[in-house]
């Protein structure tokens, strides 16, 4: 399952509570480790979450990022 977002690093921080430069220092440091994708739409991005890719480092068993999205 691939999950989409639009917006800027700047809509991404506000949303979240933290600066643009942090915004956009983890999205580009998801998007190195492959858990997501990015296009350019205009002036805008969107990005595309790999919600079956597991995450590290969590415990004893394997949880995927689509779990995680499924709490939020």
């Amino acid at each position: 399952m691939t999950r989409s977002l639009d917006g800027t690093g700047l809509e991404i921080g506000q949303v979240v509570g933290i600066t643009e430069r942090a915004a956009r220092k983890i999205i580009a440091d998801l998007g190195e480790d492959g858990y997501i994708e990015w296009e350019k739409v205009g002036r805008r991005n969107r990005y595309r979450i790999d919600a079956h890719r597991p995450l590290q480092h969590l415990g004893e068993r394997a949880v995927t990022v689509g779990e995680v999205l499924e709490l939020l």
